[in-house]
């Protein structure tokens, strides 16, 4: 009996442990080896086309030259395989783990590598055209002079893969994640980069004829030798720091000095009688009302930053919309005509998504909404952004009336989140609080009751507590009855941060935004531990949610696809995955 026989009749024979076999040109065309334990394997030059290879763990087998036609091989562990010049031609790799595999000169045609993930693979000269690679992760992938017409990237990881010389003609990557990418003289003719991360990305010598950047992040990113004369990055969402040479035609398409974004809010701030948008609300209660408002974004708008004039002796400096984020336009709404716009807006929205912002302690209204909309255009969010401010008095020396105004705000967001869930046609509500507002969304939450929804209503999906000033032992108390009040709960939290260092030293005990000597941790809520992020030596290092733009795209990824911390980059378990499991961030 030969080895392909052997090995088939024990598999069926119910074995499933073949570590170090020796399988090299074996015929295994068609095989059931379903979860087989192919580990250090040798199959090179093997025929397995259309063989089922489901969760099988090959990890460092040599699958040099093998014929994999077809074969399926989603879920498998495919970690240090050499798959040098295999045939993957239409094989099923989804969710498969290819891990700094060697894929140089495969074939890869039309595979499936839907959410693979193929961090740090040799992909060199590999031909992955019109392959399917959705979502996947190629961070620190080497792509050179590979061949990837008309392949699927969309919403893709490709956080610093090296993309050199390249062929993405009329490649889809529509928000994939290109974070510091190197697409040097890569071609990109008529690819689609909408909505997509290039911040840092090296684009030098690209031929980007054609190419679709409506909506995306090109911050920083080094275009020099592109032929600007025909690109058009009118549509983009930032260019700000942008590396060409401009001609004067490229000039005349980015007259725009300015984005507005609209902003929704609900409030119970009490109204000052000043019909300025800058000083409409003061910090004193007041009762429930709602608007609409417009944050401009200016053109030289830097990521995760919130641009505003000097301030001198007190007084700020004049507002330009050209340089700085303004609050514009500001327009009162009843409750029936709040409900009656947003309803229209989600109606006309690409995404029916909400995202609420509640803020923390020491901020006024309009820096609130400062904050919402640079959120939501950093984000680039999809729905509609909308500001929950309750009466924060905005001085230093108001940290304990803000404390006792945050509590007494809870009964009037209840209302304002059953109105989103049940009367706006929303599909989805998201929900950011920082600092001091948890306090309000954690006493809201716990007195939540999605049963009691009417019918059709729109879902709480991803609730995230930013650096929460609220005692943690009261935290994971409250926190323990949140199961099935949302689809996923983050946790935030930094041992760097010097605002809730100082809360710690008022109150006695530690805040649940505080990680030292490790984050707090609470079933159903992913805690994520963020101390070793770069903060400004003189920042409190508490803003980093909006501020840092690591953390920004780690919220992008769980707002637009919902990704748990083991499908995101930079997240690293530091427990083994049990009741007390958490996650370090890597930036």
């Amino acid at each position: 009996m030969n080895q392909a026989a052997d090995l088939l009749k024990r598999y069926s024979d119910g074995e499933r442990n073949f570590c170090w076999a020796n399988l090299i040109e074996a015929d295994l065309r068609g095989a059931n080896l379903i979860e087989a334990d192919l580990r250090g394997a040798d199959l090179s030059g093997a025929n397995l086309v259309e063989a089922d290879l489901r969760g099988a763990d090959l990890s460092g087998a040599n699958l040099v030259e093998a014929d994999l036609r077809g074969a399926d091989l989603s879920g498998a562990n495919l970690v240090e395989v050499d798959l040098n010049e295999a045939n993957l031609n239409g094989a099923n790799l989804s969710e498969t783990n290819l891990n700094e595999v060697d894929l140089s000169e495969a074939n890869l045609r039309g595979a499936n590598l839907r959410r693979a993930d193929l961090s740090g693979a040799n992909l060199n000269r590999v031909d992955l055209s019109r392959a399917i690679v959705i979502e996947a992760n190629l961070t620190e992938a080497n792509l050179t002079e590979a061949n990837l017409n008309q392949v699927n990237l969309s919403r893709a990881i490709v956080i610093e893969a090296n993309l050199t010389k390249t062929n993405l003609t009329e490649a889809d990557f529509s928000e994939a994640n290109l974070h510091s990418a190197n697409l040097t003289e890569a071609n990109l003719n008529r690819v689609n980069l909408r909505k997509a991360i290039l911040i840092e990305a090296n684009l030098t010598k690209t031929n980007l004829t054609e190419a679709d950047f409506s909506e995306a992040n090109l911050h920083s990113a080094n275009l020099i030798g592109v032929d600007l004369n025909r690109v058009d990055l009118s549509k983009a969402a930032n260019i700000d720091e942008v590396k060409f040479v401009k001609s004067l035609e490229f000039h005349k398409r980015l007259q725009n000095s300015f984005l507005l974004i609209p902003v929704f809010y609900a409030t119970d701030r009490q109204k000052t009688g000043n019909r300025s948008p800058n000083r409409f609300f003061n910090g004193l209660p007041g009762q429930l009302c709602f608007g609409i408002t417009e944050v401009s974004i200016p053109k030289n708008h830097k990521f995760g930053e919130i641009e505003r004039p000097w301030t001198v002796s007190g007084l700020e400096l004049s507002e330009n919309q050209n340089k700085h984020m303004v609050l514009v336009n500001l327009q009162e709404l009843n409750e029936s005509e709040f409900k009656q716009s947003l309803h229209e807006k989600l109606a006309n929205s690409s995404k029916r998504d909400v995202l609420v912002f509640i803020h923390g302690y020491n901020t006024s209204f309009k820096d609130a909404a400062y904050r919402t909309g640079q959120i939501a255009f950093d984000l680039n969010f999809q729905g509609i952004p909308i500001l929950y401010s309750w009466p924060s008095e905005a001085k230093t020396l108001k940290y304990l009336v803000d404390g006792n105004n945050v509590s007494l705000t809870v009964p009037n967001f209840l209302h304002f989140l059953k109105l989103l869930l049940e009367s706006v046609g929303a599909n989805t509500v998201h929900i950011i609080a920082h600092s001091m507002g948890n306090r309000l969304l954690i006493d809201a939450l716990n007195s939540f009751n999605n049963e009691e929804l009417a019918q059709g209503s729109a879902s709480l999906r991803q609730i995230i507590f930013a650096a929460p000033d609220i005692d943690a032992r009261r935290f994971s108390t409250i926190a323990n009855n949140f199961r099935n009040k949302a689809e996923r709960f983050t946790l935030y939290a930094s041992s760097n941060d010097k605002a809730l260092q100082i809360s710690k030293a008022l109150h006695g005990f530690p805040r649940a935004g505080d990680s030292f000597p490790k984050p707090i941790v609470v079933q159903d809520i992913d805690s994520i531990d963020v101390s070793e992020i770069d903060t400004n030596f003189f920042s409190l290092g508490h803003s980093y949610f909006g501020d840092h733009p690591a953390i920004l795209s780690d919220i992008f990824y769980l707002l637009n696809q919902g990704l748990s911390p083991e499908n995101r980059a930079r997240l690293i378990p530091q427990t083994p995955k049990t009741s007390d499991r958490y996650w370090f961030f890597m930036p």
